[in-house]
């Protein structure tokens, strides 16, 4: 008999949602999701039960109606879980239940990360005072029955928060996995920056970085900001990438969010990719590190294809990924030109197969 597995989002890491779907129907488990129709709208065919959430239906309610589908499931596998701490923290659950983690800080440690700069920030805080989140948030770590992180070096910098609260922490789930092999274009330089276009990254050291080099480029080069450009940011950042443009180099970059599979086909398709994340991160009042903290969901995207990439200093390398790391422009400048004239860089990805990933997640599991 197949065993049960609900995956619940009611935010929107679809890809998430996506790559744990799939490899739990690899392994031959019966999978329900519980999400938003946008959730579903990016999961593309797959075998899944789908249970959406109405508009009209408050989060609470809506969850409270399912407690039976859930109880009756082997696993229950929160893929995000943000608002309502208190309310999740006394809810009746009956099976296993894992609940990842994307942001260390802010479930662990908020009260010795937090940022207040604005109005908003200061009604934000106030928020978190009076309805003592942090209590409940620890309360609702004790409360599942295991939790998770996007990444095990997320674990590592929170073990002595997770030694206090003696709470049960599974391996990092995988959260990504080889769509098909490294086939870069090879009519033209293809180079992409995935994500949306947010200050989360550093896009004026690509920009300087290009400026320093541009009259050297003499084959085509296409460059993709991978993502939406739809705010005050996003526009400044596209027109101040299409001042770049020339005889040789062009730039793809939109307001509206690249459809699911046109993203995938530039990942299939770049040279190589240029993740400039910033080292900090920061989500309503809290702040969050990358490759401590938090991860980019950047990372999971050029994984997926095997693409050579150029990241930020203070990102940890990807193994079984070739990167490369860049302190500042001048660094950078060098790199990008080299790999477009010479190409001398390799990929190796068979860590990331389908099944390689499968069996891993078994592995996991097997233990709950």
């Amino acid at each position: 008999m197949k065993k049960k597995i609900c995956l619940v989002e009611l935010y929107n890491h679809h890809e998430v949602v996506q790559v744990l779907a799939q490899l739990f129907i690899a392994l031959n488990y019966k999978v329900a999701v519980l999400a938003h129709q946008a959730v579903f709208d990016n999961l593309g065919e797959i075998s899944i039960r789908p249970i959406i959430k109405p508009k009209s239906i408050s989060e609470k309610k809506f969850m409270l109606d399912q407690m039976k589908e859930l109880n009756q499931s082997d696993i229950v596998l929160f893929t995000t879980l943000v608002k309502h701490p208190k309310f999740y923290a006394n809810l009746n659950f009956t099976t296993k239940t894992i609940l990842l983690i994307h942001d260390g800080n802010y479930f662990f440690r908020p009260t010795k990360n937090i940022n207040v700069t604005s109005f908003k920030d200061v009604l934000r805080w106030l928020k978190f005072k009076v309805f003592q989140e942090e209590k409940y948030r620890k309360k609702l770590l004790q409360h599942f029955s295991y939790i998770t992180f996007a990444d095990d070096f997320i674990a590592s910098t929170l073990k002595q928060e997770i030694k206090n609260l003696d709470i049960q922490v599974l391996p990092a789930l995988p959260l990504s996995f080889q769509k098909k092999l490294y086939q870069p274009n090879t009519h033209k330089t293809v180079i992409i920056i995935p994500g949306s276009i947010k200050s989360i990254r550093n896009y004026n050291v690509i920009l300087t970085a290009f400026q320093k080099i541009k009259t050297q480029i003499k084959k085509p080069v296409e460059l993709v900001l991978l993502g939406s450009g739809h705010s005050t940011f996003g526009r400044k950042t596209i027109q101040a990438f299409s001042e770049l443009e020339n005889q040789y180099i062009q730039v793809k970059a939109q307001e509206l969010p690249f459809a699911e599979t046109e993203y995938n086909a530039y990942l299939s398709q770049a040279k190589f990719a240029i993740i400039p994340i910033q080292k900090q991160f920061k989500g309503g009042i809290f702040l969050e590190e990358y490759g401590k903290t938090k991860i980019t969901g950047s990372v999971n995207d050029v994984v997926r294809y095997g693409t050579p990439t150029l990241t930020s200093y203070s990102y940890p390398l990807k193994k079984d990924v070739h990167w490369q790391h860049f302190s500042n422009s001048d660094d950078l400048a060098p790199l990008i030109l080299n790999w477009i004239i010479t190409s001398k860089f390799k990929t190796n990805i068979s860590s990331f197969t389908l099944e390689e990933m499968a069996n891993k997640l078994q592995g996991i599991v097997r233990t709950v």
